[in-house]
This record gives C-alpha cells, sequence and structure tokens, in this order.
C-alpha cells in the first residue's frame, strides 16, 4: 500500500488552539463564526459575557456568511475559515455544516494543492461537536484526498481517551 492509499501521517499536536499558526503546514483551518471575530485565544467556548458588547460592534461591522462556508484567506500559511457557528445561537453546530466543511476541505486539499494541513478539532473548539462526531465526519474524507501530513491540534491537555480516539479514526490499520 502507498502512502496515499493509507491516508495522510497524523501528527497529534497537544497544544492551545493559537498554535495552530506556528505548525509546519501549508494551509491551516480556523473555526470561526459567520461573522468571523471568534479568536483561537480564546479559553472559553465562546468569549465571557463582558465582551459581548465588542463582540456586537465587531460583527456589525461584518457581513454573515452561510453557515457550511468555508473562506479561503492568504498568508503562510494559507488560512481557511471554517464558518461553523452562528454567535446569536451560542456553541451548537450543526453536523450537517460540519458535513460541508470537510467537503469543501477535502476539494481545495486537491486542486491547490496542500499536503500538509493543520487543523483544531473542528466544531469542538468553540462549538459542541465531539470528538467521535468529528472524527466520524473528518477522517473517511481526509484519506480520500492527496494530503500528506495531518497535523491535528487536539488543544493544550487532551485526555488520554481522546488521543486513542484520535489515532484509531486517523491512523490506518496494521
Amino acid at each position: 500500500m502507498t502512502e496515499s492509499e493509507a491516508g495522510p501521517r497524523l501528527r497529534l499536536v497537544s497544544a492551545p488552539w493559537s498554535s495552530l499558526y506556528d505548525l509546519p503546514v501549508d494551509a491551516v483551518v480556523e473555526e470561526q463564526d459567520r461573522y468571523r471575530i471568534l479568536s483561537l485565544d480564546s479559553a472559553f467556548p465562546l468569549p465571557p459575557p463582558e465582551s459581548y458588547p465588542s463582540l456586537v460592534s465587531a460583527a456589525d461591522q461584518e457581513t454573515p456568511v452561510p453557515l457550511g462556508s468555508l473562506l479561503r484567506g492568504g498568508g503562510r500559511p494559507q488560512r481557511l475559515k471554517a464558518i461553523l457557528l452562528d454567535i446569536d445561537r451560542g456553541t451548537h453546530v450543526e453536523v450537517a455544516h460540519l458535513r460541508e466543511v470537510a467537503d469543501r476541505l477535502c476539494r481545495i486539499i486537491d486542486d491547490v494543492p496542500i499536503r500538509r494541513l493543520g487543523i483544531p478539532l473542528l466544531g469542538a473548539v468553540h462549538g459542541d461537536i465531539s470528538v467521535a462526531v468529528f472524527t466520524s465526519v473528518f477522517a473517511p474524507r481526509l484519506q480520500c484526498t492527496r494530503l500528506e501530513t495531518l497535523y491535528l491540534l487536539t488543544g493544550s491537555n487532551p485526555k488520554p481517551a481522546v488521543l486513542r480516539q484520535l489515532r484509531a479514526a486517523f491512523e490506518p490499520a496494521t
């Protein structure tokens, strides 16, 4: 079996979400809301209530993007924004929107091409998606791309069970 048939090599990275931009990759995917105002630096699922006035002010400056979109940005590494949250509705992420993002990501990986990708547990950074749902959506899709290395950011202190679950889903069976 060739490496491409086996799927991408998995690199689990246990670090703060904001470390995504420091990975040696061609592109990174960040979880965002429809107004693109959330940050990976937040220690909370959503910013604390005292910051809502500034969020509302920032949101007023932006046109909302449909949920399930994947926006391409510039820079090195290239920044992709997965639009999964509507801050008006809290932390709930629809699995259908996660699937749309995953499908769009796979097309971009093969079209650009992207060989090394950094991605957090999309839907779980700010949202309510479980690791099981994330893996069920992304693992089979990413196995079918030309991606060579997947840097999967797990957050600062992942539980051992989470790491086992991610390895089982993303590493090919031997």
